[in-house]
């Protein structure tokens, strides 16, 4: 199973629930939990329901690293309309990192494998240091790729090789 950002803690629950997960591959799990992402939660709730959509979608960006020229320069970008049409669902999306416990997946029995991007802030490769370092026996790699992403063709080889271990 493969999990991107807070899909790796989706697929991380999934495995610990008994689906029948047979490796895992982890994406950038964002950081999991504490204060600051109960706070995340609280504001994106807020924004959502008073259909701040715009403001939802900057505060999220804010949250997982981008620049904030990079933020700004996205509000005029043609597919500004597509991520304030999905605003809800980045309430879903903290909802499942602040919900994460990473010694919770101490439990985790089957292979795993996190990635993350060596262009990704600190603060995410951080985070997968610690996924990794939570789930008994995972691997970890760092690939060339941009920001919280790796180009298929860079990361599918490592996929592939994985799960042809795992399975």
């Amino acid at each position: 199973m493969f999990g991107h950002s807070s899909g790796a803690f989706l697929a991380l629950e999934a495995s610990l629930r008994g689906v029948g997960v047979a490796g895992l591959a982890l994406f950038e799990p964002p950081p999991a939990g504490g204060e600051e992402g109960a706070e995340l939660l609280e504001r994106l709730r807020k924004l959502v329901c008073e259909g701040r959509r715009g403001e939802a979608v900057e505060a999220f960006q804010a949250a997982v690293g981008l620049p904030q020229e990079m933020i700004s320069g996205m509000r005029e970008s043609p597919f500004r309309p597509v991520l304030e049409a999905i605003a809800p669902t980045l309430v879903y999306d903290a909802a499942v990192t602040n919900a994460a416990d990473l010694a919770r997946y101490a439990a985790v029995t089957v292979p795993a494998l996190v990635v993350d991007s060596l262009a990704s802030p600190d603060r995410l490769r951080t985070a997968s240091r610690q996924v990794a370092q939570a789930v008994p026996g995972a691997a970890r790699r760092s690939l060339p790729g941009g920001f919280h992403d790796v180009e298929a063709g860079v990361l599918a080889p490592e996929l592939i090789g994985f799960f042809g271990r795992a399975g």
